[in-house]
């Protein structure tokens, strides 16, 4: 794994049930302003880890700026799913503005 996946993990580890962020967030996070997508592909990697371990990086909880779903190993509806059981609000395909922090 390399640091900046690493690093990637850690910040979306801190993203709380019932609250979503957005992956150029976590890219200015980590110190990488312009890896928006590579932060999607860190966190497409962690599908390939131990499930029990993989679990831990709540990777649904990161959704594109305009709030929509963006991607997801398991796929978005798996991911759209999850969000819902948070108590996440969902309008037309995006997340609600005011559950994405910042």
């Amino acid at each position: 794994m390399t640091d900046f996946t690493e690093k990637v993990w850690q910040a979306v580890k801190k993203v709380p049930r019932g609250e979503v962020t957005t992956y150029g967030y976590i890219a200015r996070k980590v110190g990488k302003p312009r890896a928006a997508r590579a932060v999607g592909n860190a966190l497409k990697r962690n599908l390939y880890r131990d499930m029990h371990l993989s679990k831990e990086v709540p990777c649904h909880r990161v959704v594109r700026t305009d709030g929509s779903l963006g991607g997801f190993a398991r796929g978005t509806k798996e991911k759209l799913s999850l969000l819902k059981k948070e108590g996440i609000k969902i309008i037309d395909n995006r997340v609600d503005s005011k559950f994405i922090v910042n």
